[in-house]
């Protein structure tokens, strides 16, 4: 045969050959597939995950297939680790929560699985934040200040921030109120520098964060009729919380803890300072500075400080009173020039000074305790007024040690009247002329019932039960008042009471259950207020059930059985200082189990109440 040298004829029988030949199928690798996904990309802090998924092999779904999953958290660490299985559909998911405190930012979900020698692995990404919202809008937001400073933000507006740490600064210029889901876990964190919370408008609220790591905590400037509560200032260099220039506003029950200031009011007026506990700041827990007047700083705690409280630099017409100050090293701090302040009612004990004046005038201090300080009054260029006049009185002083036999305006009256006989001298400008013989305040009538105890909860129909109680006057004053003994709605006992101030007495009795019908009684003693009394809340003290069955009954299902029996014979012999005895089967009260308490119970051993 001769070759074929035209071309064309070449290309036509390449062609040929090509249609001509069968077709070979190409056949495919095997494949395993593996899918992840969650349910919502980002994620809250309480709700729940789910993440979900399907593992195939060329294409078809393998079922009942173990599937590992691993969830990382932003720092790579496994938070979730788990085995799962696919359902016949070959799918698998999980749904869980992560902890409260669980980090903040983007965690990682992964899932692998090997099946006939191949090993798939696949994953994907989901944000756990603490979602910002404003409540009038429902607009959410990743931060505090893009909430603030969000268009839909009006004056007026309320903006929740879950718990969680937020790095930020806030300044706040908005009539707002801002609240935080609670003041332990819920932070803004200055990362360091700057006011973590800057309010420079009016009407604004602050309430349940921490405020931490600035150079201040949250600073007011210009700031009139707003509200800080429920907040912990915490670690910040300069300033827990400082007010400048800023009136009209209330500080209440809020924390500043290790800063160098704790609360600082510089040129400002008219504020209300309520239930701040401040601790542990370098220099000084509260302090008014420069002019600042007409406020109140009432029921805080400033202790373990270097200065309890400081009013500074013509600071006037300010009231500091009801507040405990201990363990600093100063106490109190008047300097240069504050005059016309009221200091009363406050607790100042164990702390190295107690009160430390220099350079100031007119302040009325009165009806303090100063207890246990190494010194209690140093006093330099000052004049002021340390009692409130005869007989109001003027303060408690622990290291002085008068006596109190007489009475009146001159102390020259037979009888006392709770003021020591002999002024407690300062210096020479400073007198205590009526100083106190008891801690303030030592007028107050107060009585209250403290404890209620029965010797028993369970008794035998026609045996005795023992009541005590005992009441305490906190007053200063003796006092008689009627005490009556209720069980249920029937009184089983009525006296009288003399107490003495600051004593206690209790009254003892037997309770004869004779006359009674078997049943449950509740045991309440009723004190009747004393004339001038205003807290009652302690007068009234209500003991639980006792249940009035039939003798030898010892665990009071009124039914006398094997189980009373052994309740009785299993503690035989034991007395009331032993850990094992039972009051209930001591059925004569007596303090002992014998064989009189077995005894008693086996002669009734059967009866049931009808």
């Amino acid at each position: 045969m001769k070759p074929l040298k035209n071309p064309r004829l070449l290309l036509a029988v390449f062609l040929l050959a090509i249609i001509a030949t069968p077709l070979i199928p190409h056949i495919n690798a095997s494949t395993l597939t593996i899918t992840i996904s969650t349910d919502e990309p980002y994620y809250l802090i309480s709700e729940s995950i789910t993440i979900y998924g399907n593992l195939t092999y060329n294409g078809s779904p393998i079922q009942d297939w173990p599937v590992a999953l691993e969830v990382q958290d932003p720092n790579n660490t496994p938070v979730v680790t788990r085995t799962l299985q696919t359902d016949t559909n070959g799918a698998y998911n999980l749904t869980f929560k992560l902890p409260a405190k669980a980090k903040l930012g983007t965690y990682t979900a992964y899932a692998s699985s090997s099946y006939k020698g191949e090993t798939a692995s696949n994953n994907t990404t989901f944000e756990f934040i603490a979602l910002v919202q404003n409540i009038n809008t429902h607009l959410g937001y990743m931060t505090i200040q893009a909430a603030i400073d969000a268009p839909e933000t009006l004056n007026g507006h309320t903006i929740l921030a879950s718990a969680g740490t937020y790095y930020e600064h806030v300044i706040i210029s908005k009539s707002l109120t801002l609240i935080g889901e609670n003041a332990k876990n819920t932070i803004i964190d200055g990362n360091g520098d700057g006011s973590v919370v800057y309010i420079y408008h009016n009407n604004v609220t602050v309430k349940g964060f921490t405020v931490q790591n600035g150079f201040e905590g949250i600073r007011l400037t210009f700031s009139n009729n707003s509200i800080i509560m429920n907040v912990v200032a915490f670690n910040n260099t300069e300033w827990g919380i400082v007010f400048y220039r800023s009136y009209h506003n209330t500080i209440e029950n809020c924390y500043v803890l290790n800063n160098r200031h704790g609360l600082h009011l510089d040129f400002s007026n008219d504020n209300v300072l309520r239930n701040i506990t401040a601790l542990n700041n370098s220099y000084v827990g509260i302090k008014l500075y420069e002019f600042s007047s007409n406020n109140i700083i009432n029921n805080c705690n400033s202790s373990y400080n270097s200065h309890g409280i400081i009013l500074n630099t013509h600071t006037y017409n300010n009231i500091v009173k009801n507040n405990y100050v201990s363990c600093n090293e100063i106490g109190f701090e008047l300097m240069d020039s504050p005059y016309n302040n009221t200091i009363s009612e406050n607790i100042v004990t164990s702390n190295n000074q107690a009160i430390y004046i220099i350079n100031s005038r007119d302040n009325l201090i009165y009806h303090n305790s100063f207890i246990d300080n190494a010194f209690q009054a140093t006093v330099s260029n000052s004049t002021n007024i340390w009692d409130y006049g005869y007989p109001s009185g003027g303060n408690y002083w622990s290291d002085y040690t008068g006596i109190d036999m007489y009475s009146g305006p001159y102390q020259n009256e037979t009888g006392s009247d709770g003021i020591l006989d002999d002024p407690y001298i300062i210096d020479a400008n400073n007198t205590d002329k009526y100083p106190l013989s008891k801690p303030y305040p030592w007028g107050l009538h107060d009585i209250g019932v403290t404890s209620l105890t029965t010797s028993k909860t369970v008794v035998g129909q026609g045996y005795n039960l023992t009541i005590s109680t005992m009441m305490f006057n906190y007053g200063n004053s003796t006092e008689n008042f009627n005490l009556t003994v209720y069980a249920n709605a029937t009184i089983i006992y009525e006296t009288t009471v003399n107490l003495t101030s600051r004593n206690s007495t209790t009254i003892t009795l037997a309770w004869n259950t004779t006359s009674l019908t078997k049943g449950y009684y509740t045991i309440r003693v009723y004190a009747e207020p004393v004339p001038g009394e205003t807290d009652t809340t302690d007068n009234t003290f209500v003991y639980g059930l006792i249940t009035v069955t039939i003798p030898g009954d010892v665990d009071g299902d009124f039914d006398v059985d094997i189980y009373d029996v052994v309740k009785i014979t299993s503690i035989y012999g034991s007395t009331r200082s032993d850990p094992e005895f039972n009051p209930n089967s001591d059925l004569d009260d007596d303090g002992e189990i014998t064989i009189y308490d077995v005894v008693r119970c086996t002669s009734h051993y059967g009866d049931v109440d009808p």
